[in-house]
């Protein structure tokens, strides 16, 4: 290969390398509009909520497959949950994200919560059982 193709061949591995630099500036710039990576091992990828029962009775506390609470997740375990007693989760942050949970007070007492996970918090969330609502209906 001559001068000029050693010359071309360098030009190709610069643009090359600045293209590169570019996509890399611009995936970790994206970081700051809201969406982030999914990395596991990354804890700024969760949010820390404290469920804590501020109830003066044991209830059992549900997660849920939906966020309106229509379908409980079998395959976890459910939490008893004694007076005064805080559980903590960490679940992934993201716009649009939201986790729910059903509360049982006893077998025909239901109640249900959502958290809403769209942005980082910067601490850990205390959200109290009493915060939680009336569950939907499931759709026919």
């Amino acid at each position: 290969m001559g001068r000029k193709g050693n010359r071309l061949l360098l030009v190709f591995g610069a643009v090359v390398l600045a293209g590169v630099m570019a996509l890399g500036l611009g995936l970790t710039g994206s970081s700051n509009t809201g969406a982030h990576a999914t990395d596991p091992s990354d804890d700024g990828n969760f949010n820390t909520y404290a469920l804590v029962n501020d109830s003066k009775a044991r209830v059992i506390v549900y997660l849920c497959l939906d966020t309106p609470c229509t379908q409980i997740n079998t395959r976890s375990a459910w939490i008893p949950m004694a007076p005064g007693e805080s559980i903590t989760r960490n679940e992934y942050w993201n716009p649009g994200v939201g986790y729910g949970f059903k509360i049982a007070t006893s077998p025909r007492g239901r109640r249900c919560l959502t958290i809403n996970a769209d942005t980082k918090a910067p601490k850990t969330v205390t959200i109290p059982l009493s915060t939680a609502k009336s569950c939907p209906t499931a759709a026919p």
